[in-house]
């Protein structure tokens, strides 16, 4: 089977596990920090897909420490249901996959926020002209680059803007480059 369709299907079934509840940000959050600990530690990922050496009250050891938090019993009845059913080794994937299905259903759009110095209130007027255009809530990841020199790039939905001074150089450098050896 495509480990696409595995992820997504398992995705799907915890989002639709946890239903309406109102409170599912904690799920939520969960996920995240588990996907990103499997994302940073690769021997994390591989003593879980590891199917002989480590059982799976061990895996789910390793995975409620990895939380660093109290596991929400929903989450952790639904990564035992993983760990059961031999897809652990999917586990990353699922959890990006939920990630996905989650801000999609709830309507909110993650937004990179690249500037060479804090700016929040860049941050604020882009959330409102996004909400505004979109409908939906936003999130963004800010990030602070002292090389774009000023500026910024801003990356929502599979679209870039990027108005940083640092590019802006660039072009224009490539510009001269081209035009000086037409001359030559």
């Amino acid at each position: 089977m495509n480990t696409g369709i595995i992820s997504s299907r398992y995705a799907k079934a915890l989002l639709l596990y946890l239903g309406d509840a109102p409170d599912t940000q904690a799920v939520y959050d969960q996920a995240q920090t588990l996907e990103k600990a499997l994302g940073a530690l690769p021997q994390f990922g591989q003593a879980l897909s590891s199917p002989a050496d480590i059982d799976d009250a061990a895996k789910m050891d390793l995975l409620r420490e990895a939380v660093g938090e109290k596991m929400d019993p929903r989450l952790e009845r639904f990564l035992s249901m993983v760990l059961t059913k031999g897809r652990s080794s999917y586990l990353q994937l699922i959890l990006h996959a939920f990630r996905e299905q989650y801000l999609k259903e709830k309507h909110i759009l993650v937004a990179r926020l690249v500037t060479a110095v804090p700016a929040p209130a860049l941050q604020e007027k882009l959330s409102a002209i996004l909400r505004e255009k979109t409908g939906c809530d936003i999130r963004f990841e800010a990030e602070v680059d002292p090389d774009l020199i000023g500026g910024f790039v801003l990356e929502v939905d599979g679209f870039r803007v990027d108005a940083a001074v640092s590019s802006q150089l660039e072009e224009l450098r490539r510009q001269f480059v081209r035009k000086n050896k037409r001359i030559v």
